[in-house]
């Protein structure tokens, strides 16, 4: 059996709007999730999912950071490379 595995989740050259679209959405389904996972530590335990919540907060950071960086390189008018790989191992 395997006990890591790497796999590219993105590998490209893109337009900043494409670019954009694809980390915004990307991170929203990170907050969607862990929104869902305090509202359901709140509902079942009656108390909030601390982890949760700072992953949260963590999210909402990058996503401030990456809006910066994609309205200067749309201003800019550049192009935007992200590499992005997921690197799992079996603990």
């Amino acid at each position: 059996m395997e006990t890591s595995k790497s796999l590219d989740l993105i590998r490209g050259c893109f337009e900043p709007a494409d670019a954009r679209e694809i980390v915004l959405t990307l991170l929203s389904d990170k907050m969607k999730f862990h929104n869902l996972r305090n509202l359901s530590s709140q509902e079942r335990f009656g108390t909030p999912d601390s982890s949760a919540i700072g992953k949260l907060e963590h999210l909402k950071a990058a996503k401030r950071e990456a809006e910066l960086f994609f309205s200067e390189a749309i201003a800019g008018g550049n192009r935007i490379t992200i590499n992005s790989t997921i690197s799992m191992q079996i603990e």
